[in-house]
């Protein structure tokens, strides 16, 4: 029997490959089954793409093929829109973590919205800076269902040495 609140199969997606995201998504590179990456900038995705992470033109892209995805961008507004396009896409099931420092109220609506995709939304900010994705050391602060944080854990293990979750979504932002 197949867990309910397990991911479905495929492999990582990562969109927003600044200063944070960037490290965090090297730290990945060699996720099984594999790591896909997503930014504006070509610059940003050279060297994951350089390393192995598969390259993606958009967040639709990456929504096609992933199970789970990281978003880390720059802002509400960025957020929303790569949101959105991912919910297009994603599998039912799938875990959408947002690492971006938003406000409560888009990590709430963006939860409503992809529920009805049948997709769960995790807040969760990072702690940490550069050096602590560079090493692996952040802490990921959660909010969201317990299931949805528990299947994306591990991969999240690769940047993250603390997921710590507070509650509801909206609880770690």
């Amino acid at each position: 029997m197949t867990d309910p609140h397990a991911l479905p199969d495929g492999p990582y997606g990562f969109v927003g490959l600044g200063n944070i995201g960037a490290p965090m998504a090297q730290r990945m590179v060699e996720w099984p089954p594999g790591l896909v990456v997503c930014d504006l900038d070509p610059a940003r995705v050279a060297p994951l793409r350089d390393a192995g992470a598969s390259v993606a033109e958009s967040a639709r892209e990456v929504g096609r093929t992933c199970s789970a995805v990281s978003i880390m961008v720059l802002d509400d507004r960025q957020v929303r829109s790569v949101g959105g396009e991912l919910l297009e896409t994603l599998p039912v099931g799938a875990v959408v973590g947002v690492h971006s420092t938003i406000e409560v109220d888009t990590a709430v609506e963006l939860a409503e919205l992809a529920a009805t995709a049948g997709v769960r939304v995790v807040d969760a900010p990072v702690s940490g800076g550069f050096i602590g994705a560079a090493e692996g050391r952040l802490a990921v602060l959660a909010g969201g269902d317990e299931t949805a944080i528990d299947a994306v854990r591990p991969a999240w293990s690769k940047f993250a040495d603390q997921v710590v979750r507070l509650g509801p979504v909206g609880g770690g932002t």
